[in-house]
């Protein structure tokens, strides 16, 4: 990341610290490195070969062209097939199959996508069961057996059912294999999420299951007590953390569907669906994970993990604004509710919640303001000017004209500022806030800091459709303006509250 320079200003009484990001700055965000939504799969039976076999190929839509080749048999009742009804879109179905050699079938991707020490590493997929086999594999790399190199996310229907997630970073030797199980009982066409996370931040091997996590606290042993019903197992597993470094990669494909390798005779079939399976080369959070599940269930959203991961380059700052389908997502630090959460906002729009602590997110339910529209009318005309005459301090027509009579398309900024130039433009074209309608609300727990005078209804700091600079040294004034026929003013409820502000400059075209 470039040079960032940093200043404070005054509105009012409330402090805005101001972020200047150089032009040019890329904030890198690691988005999926592969993510096979199994809608483009075009699989008509498995097959052999490559994944330059269009007809067997489940294509990577995350841009790295990590495809996976469906093969099996082209037998009616022992194969994949794709176009089914998923969980998001469509899925693959891979069909009852045999475990006699020659007739595996499975999503095989090649030996690609291995942990890479120090990164951390995430994989994601929903699946759901047809039927209750014994022991069906679900997700391989490696991982064979106890004593294999690799990961792997297992089923299983004996004890009630659990799922089984296990990572081993020696080949040949099981001294240091960390595993863990959810105990659950798998019912059949239900779709269920899992999630393999291997935190090298803190040294643990994570398993989510319906967004219930087993935590980052390391323990030692099996059948040991973990987060939200997990346990550490199976029983020749040292715990759920490893040492620092330890590697995970393997010269295995990387496997959905069975625990299939060229020349082993072990196999275990996964009957069912498979849907939205994504991996990246970073531990997701908690949240992350939470919000997998919630985007995906809540209906009129159903979001799949692509779609999720741009949500959260909106909330980290990464993209300023993302629109999927007809909705449009910002930042927006005064949502509240369960980290993780989807929240129906009413009218169509939703907000989500990223913030640990329930506070912040991302949101559609906004209105953007056009600059210079002191009417609220959504266009820049002498109207305006009329208004904002009437306030004092103002300039002249020309001076409005100049600052807000264009249209914000032809706004260009020449160079990043000095924070003590930031107040000019300030004043003229680059601050666009955006009015949040949910937040007038008689609920007096969102405190924002500025409320209106007719009712207690609180809106956000982001609602000021106006701020003047009062001289050159930085100073701010803040004038308060009608909407509704509201006059909206400063609260006194945290008049002292810090505000941060970040704003990315881009080089004018030649």
């Amino acid at each position: 990341m470039g040079p960032i320079q940093k200043s404070s200003v005054r509105l009012t009484g409330i402090t805005m610290t101001i972020l200047f990001l150089h032009a040019g700055t890329v904030v890198v965000h690691a988005a999926p490195l592969i993510h096979a939504t199994m809608d483009n799969a075009n699989v008509s039976g498995g097959g052999s070969g490559d994944t330059s076999v269009a007809d067997f190929t489940v294509f990577d839509s995350s841009g790295n062209n990590l495809d996976g080749l469906a093969t099996g048999p082209s037998e009616s009742t022992q194969k994949v097939v794709s176009g089914q009804a998923g969980m998001i879109g469509e899925s693959l179905q891979l069909l009852e199959a045999s475990i006699d050699p020659g007739l595996e079938r499975h999503v095989d991707f090649g030996d690609v996508a291995n942990p890479v020490p120090g990164n951390g590493y995430t994989a994601s997929l929903w699946f759901n069961p047809t039927s209750a086999p014994l022991a069906p594999a679900l997700l391989k790399k490696g991982a064979m057996g106890s004593t294999n190199q690799g990961f792997a996310i297992d089923l299983n229907a004996s004890s009630g059912g659990f799922v089984q997630i296990t990572a081993n970073p020696n080949e040949g030797i099981r001294d240091n294999r960390v595993g863990m199980r959810y105990y659950h009982i798998l019912e059949v066409d239900t779709w269920y999420h899992i999630a393999l996370v291997l935190d090298d931040n803190n040294d643990v091997l994570v398993g989510y299951f319906n967004g219930a996590g087993s935590g980052t606290t390391t323990v030692t042993g099996n059948h040991e007590n973990l987060a939200n019903g997990w346990v550490t197992a199976p029983s020749n597993v040292v715990g759920n953390g490893y040492a620092g470094g330890a590697s995970f990669a393997t010269d295995y494909s990387l496997n959905l569907g069975d625990r299939w390798y060229v020349g082993s005779s072990s196999k275990a079939p996964f009957p069912g669906y498979l849907d939205d399976f994504s991996v990246w080369n970073r531990a997701l959070s908690p949240i992350e994970i939470q919000s997998l599940n919630t985007l995906a269930t809540e209906g009129n959203l159903n979001y799949d993990a692509g779609q999720a991961d741009l949500l959260w380059q909106v909330f980290a700052g990464d993209l300023a604004e993302v629109t999927i389908g007809n909705k449009t997502w910002q930042s927006d630090p005064a949502l509240l509710g369960t980290p993780g959460s989807v929240i129906d906002l009413g009218a169509g729009n939703f907000g989500l919640v990223l913030d640990s602590d329930g506070v912040g997110g991302v949101t559609t339910d906004f209105v953007t303001f056009v600059l210079g529209d002191f009417d609220m009318d959504n266009d820049v005309d002498g109207n305006d000017y009329l208004v904002w005459q009437h306030d004092s301090g103002v300039g002249s027509l020309a001076h409005w004209q100049t600052n807000y009579g264009m249209n914000l398309s032809t706004v260009a900024v020449d160079a990043v500022p000095e924070p003590s130039g930031f107040v000019l433009l300030v004043g003229c074209h680059l601050l666009v806030f955006i009015y949040r309608k949910r937040l007038l609300s008689p609920d007096m727990s969102r405190r924002d800091p500025i409320r209106t005078g007719v009712d207690s209804a609180i809106i956000g700091l982001a609602s000021l459709a106006r701020i003047t600079t009062a001289n050159g040294d930085g100073e701010f004034i803040m004038k308060p303006y009608r909407h509704n026929n509201q006059r909206l003013e400063l609260g006194p409820e945290r008049a002292n509250a810090n505000v941060i502000v970040r704003l990315e400059f881009v080089e004018p075209k030649a």
